[in-house]
């Protein structure tokens, strides 16, 4: 895996953690003195309603952000979150090659995910099973759509 698909991976395995702990206040005047957000970004993200959509936004600049992005915003969480840090750095690494658009499942989960191998274009079709929860994730403009018991076969 590359790096900034080990840093994107990390972010995204974490992400549920980093939304409820993290203040973007805190850590966005680090990032806007790094260069990874400038004035804009700032205001983008205190435009939000509340402090869970402030730090969703925040991650997706950071995702954005190039390829120090993640070491800065790793400098950001410093001493007020600590224990993010280390579950950043603790993150496995074994579930798979993750990149940005790709299917991520943690291989601890009870769902079974089949790709299609064929694209329509840019389409990604993939089936997803199983007895938990699961998480879609998707790129801004991305469609999902939930299609009962219809095999990705159908739409080829």
């Amino acid at each position: 895996m590359n790096t900034a698909g080990a840093h994107l991976h990390r972010l995204t395995y974490n992400r549920q953690l980093i939304v409820d702990d993290v203040d973007s206040r805190h850590v966005v005047n680090h990032l806007i003195a790094q260069g990874v957000l400038d004035v804009d970004d700032d205001e983008e993200i205190r435009a939000e309603r509340t402090r869970k959509d402030k730090v969703e936004l925040l991650i997706e600049k950071v995702t954005e952000g190039g390829p120090d992005a993640y070491k800065h915003f790793r400098e950001a969480l410093g001493d007020n979150y600590q224990h993010i840090v280390v579950k950043l750095d603790a993150t496995p690494m074994d579930a798979g090659n993750y990149q940005r658009g790709d299917a991520f499942v943690h291989k601890g989960s009870n769902i079974d995910m089949k790709f299609a191998e064929r694209n329509k274009g840019a389409t990604k079709y993939v089936e997803v099973k199983g007895d938990g929860n699961f998480v879609l994730m998707a790129d801004h403009g991305s469609q999902i759509n939930f299609n009962n018991g219809r095999k990705p076969q159908d739409y080829m």
